[in-house]
């Protein structure tokens, strides 16, 4: 489920681990879309809404995970600190990551910023072309949509993401 959070939303391990993913799907249900405030970057936190939209894969990968979810608030089996939650759920990637040539959470990431980009621009990314195909403004504004769904609230950051917009 973490994966599918961590894919189907571009969400960070962290965000994704301290999901309340019951409050969220209800969210999505009522809005279409679900406000990330734990575990963010930056000490943002409840301060700064970041609202994410929710496309049916989203929807199905709540629903499994709010299943799952043991604790009141949160996707972190009960029994452990988030500290052996993070240890244990690497150890697993790891074994599953290479066999899809994943190296870390952040390609997930990577993977829902370029789709986005390409729901929003109508052209694939930089980052799978090699180049921008989009016209600059269409660019610009995806990259702006997402700098907000991604947390970063700068859009330089996103071409770590979807590539260069040159």
């Amino acid at each position: 489920s973490l994966v599918e959070l961590t894919r189907d939303l571009g969400l960070r391990f962290r965000e994704a681990s301290l999901l309340d993913v019951q409050s969220a799907l209800g969210q999505a249900r009522a809005l279409g879309r679900v406000n990330i405030t734990a575990g963010t970057k930056g000490g943002r936190g409840r301060e700064v809404e970041r609202w994410v939209p929710v496309s049916e894969q989203a929807l199905l990968s709540l629903e499994r995970a709010a299943a799952l979810q043991d604790r009141p608030r949160n996707l972190i089996p009960p029994a452990m600190s988030y500290r052996q939650w993070r240890d244990h759920a690497y150890a697993a990637w790891r074994s599953t990551a290479n066999q899809y040539g994943l190296s870390g959470f952040h390609d997930l990431r990577a993977a829902y910023a370029c789709e986005r980009y390409a729901q929003l621009t109508g052209s694939p990314a930089p980052a799978v072309t090699g180049g921008r195909r989009a016209d600059k403004a269409a660019d610009r504004c995806a990259r702006q949509v997402l700098s907000q769904e991604l947390g970063h609230g700068r859009i330089d950051v996103v071409a770590a993401y979807v590539g260069s917009p040159r």
